[in-house]
């Protein structure tokens, strides 16, 4: 965020693609942010709001620390998910479980940079500037097809 700020505002409005994005991500070490998400369960009458901070540090660690409505911890390192909650911790192997190792991959891919890596398991588009940018990844690109 430091250099965003230290930016000229035409800079940061300048328009974005998704190659200057992906460099820009490939320079980061590790980052820190809030986030806040809302769940929609069928079961319930109301959509669950989620909320803590998720930790990203090159070259394969994630950690999401969620402190609302309920504490828990979910961290990858390498090719581990651990997730601890109310006093309890359960480690589960990436590789049984394909759909969390695909979502673990898929956040890996994006914040280390890893153009080819998202190219190959998706459709990409990015729209917006550099202070305001969205990555859409939708699936459908053919495995088998070269970068």
């Amino acid at each position: 965020m430091l250099l965003l700020a230290s930016l000229p505002a035409a800079a940061q409005e300048e328009p974005w693609d998704f190659a200057k994005l992906m460099a820009q991500l490939a320079q980061v070490q590790t980052s820190r942010a809030r986030y806040s998400e809302v769940r929609r369960v069928a079961m319930l009458q109301k959509p669950l709001h989620l909320s803590g901070t998720l930790l990203y540090a090159r070259p394969a660690r994630l950690e999401k620390h969620q402190t609302l409505p309920f504490e828990e911890v979910m961290s990858v390192d390498g090719d581990w998910l651990t997730v601890e909650r109310e006093g309890k911790m359960r480690r589960i192997a990436l590789h049984s479980s394909p759909l969390i190792a695909a979502l673990v991959e898929s956040l890996r891919a994006t914040l280390a940079g890893d153009r080819e890596e998202l190219e190959r398991l998706y459709s990409v588009r990015v729209e917006g500037t550099r202070r305001r940018w969205t990555l859409a990844l939708t699936r459908g690109r053919s495995r088998s097809r070269a970068s």
